[in-house]
């Protein structure tokens, strides 16, 4: 008898995870409908869930309010009031209710972001329970143009959430969408953003460092999206006041954000960008004796050869390669000889993986780009070596195979 694999947050929800890339599209179709449905946004703390809606926003030119459950109280929503003469009473809508109607009204576009959704009490769940499927409170109602929009961590006991979700009637008033942290989202977004070039620089070197959970659930200070944006303020703000970014200073703040072993690898990357390998000299230095070169190398070689460095450059260079896009010309030689220099083992995943899955995530333009990548590589003697090679090996395979199966197993 084998032990039943305990079922993952969006299974016990009877849906599937989602890219938080693609949450922005989700909210264009929600927009698009005459009757909006209410989405609710499931996925762990800190990987972006607040910020891509707070984008979205932007990008339409609308009017963001957020409630966040945790902080707030059933009277903030749903207060009863007595008219001058004391004779009757009635609900009176917040001011923030009556703001957010009149700025939907002014600008087209305003959304209703209920965070940390399962994290307020029952009577405050009660008291906003009509506006995700009737669109109202009482007999006060949303404006046509306002789009309700909910967050909330997974109830699978890390949180201290109220778990309202299993209540049947909640689910059928909410669009449940669970969302996963995506590297390439992330960069994205950082770029868009404007953070500090240091941290997606590190990020794309290093990319198990995105997003912690062990250290998460060890009850530790770990590094994930949010905390990785506060680590961006915090170089930008030592920009400002010229101080060293590796100071010391700097770097307990840094700790108290990802934690100290992560923030020892961070500071280090600052101190010095030489000891991690940025996916850019890749594309654009990897020549001759340059130093790029010189560094993959050296972890290739000798008795501590540094495969699971590699395997982080491989997913950087193809996420940089593919989320800027240079011309194949100006980096053919520098991937061609990169590609040249790697064992099977690293080659076939960097080939198979990692610059066939970006192709996949980016579209049809991705594989076109890759094609073209590709034929601009092929000009290279080291590049067509390789690939004459890699040919090789799979047609010496593919016979061997043939012939084991013809052989008589009992000769």
């Amino acid at each position: 008898m084998t032990d039943k694999t305990e079922a993952t947050s969006w299974e016990k929800l009877g849906i599937s995870p989602t890219s938080i890339a693609h949450v922005p599209g989700l909210l264009d179709l929600c927009w698009g409908m005459e009757k909006k449905i209410s989405l609710c946004l499931v996925g762990e703390t800190g990987i972006g869930k607040t910020p891509i809606v707070q984008q979205w926003v932007r990008g339409k030119k609308g009017y963001l309010k957020t409630v966040n459950f945790g902080h707030m109280t059933q009277e903030e929503v749903s207060m009863i009031m007595f008219n001058e003469e004391g004779t009757e009473f009635d609900f009176v809508p917040p001011s923030w209710l009556l703001r957010l109607n009149e700025q939907a009204e002014k600008t087209g576009c305003a959304v209703l972001f209920l965070d940390e959704w399962n994290r307020g009490d029952k009577a405050l769940v009660n008291a906003l329970f009509t506006l995700t499927d009737e669109r109202r409170i009482h007999d006060f109602y949303l404006h046509k143009d306002v789009m309700v929009v909910a967050a909330m961590n997974p109830s699978d006991g890390a949180y201290l959430v109220n778990e309202a979700e299993k209540d049947h009637a909640i689910r059928k008033r909410l669009c449940f969408v669970y969302t996963i942290h995506d590297i390439t989202a992330f960069i994205k977004y950082t770029q868009e953003a404007k953070w500090h070039p240091l941290v997606p620089e590190y990020i794309k070197s290093d990319t198990v460092s995105l997003y912690d959970t062990k250290a998460r659930d060890a009850g530790k200070c770990f590094p994930c999206p949010a905390n990785w944006e506060k680590v961006s303020n915090i170089l930008k703000s030592a920009d400002k006041l010229k101080w060293d970014l590796y100071a010391a200073r700097v770097g307990d703040m840094i700790t108290g954000q990802i934690g100290s072993a992560t923030a020892t690898r961070f500071m280090d990357f600052v101190r010095d960008q030489n000891v991690l390998i940025r996916p850019f000299d890749v594309l654009h230095d990897y020549k001759g004796n340059s130093k790029t070169r010189q560094r993959v190398k050296a972890l290739l070689s000798g008795n501590n050869k540094r495969h699971d460095v590699l395997s982080n450059l491989n997913e950087g260079v193809a996420i940089e390669l593919f989320s800027t896009k240079p011309s194949p010309a100006l980096i053919a030689e520098s991937l061609a000889t990169y590609i040249a220099d790697l064992p099977s083992d690293l080659l076939g995943s960097f080939t198979g993986q990692n610059l066939y899955g970006q192709s996949q995530t980016h579209g049809a333009d991705a594989a076109e780009y890759l094609a073209k990548v590709t034929q601009a590589m092929s000009q290279f003697p080291q590049y067509k070596a390789r690939m004459k090679e890699i040919v090789q090996t799979i047609n010496e395979y593919r016979n061997k195979a043939a012939e084991a199966a013809i052989k008589d197993p009992m000769k």
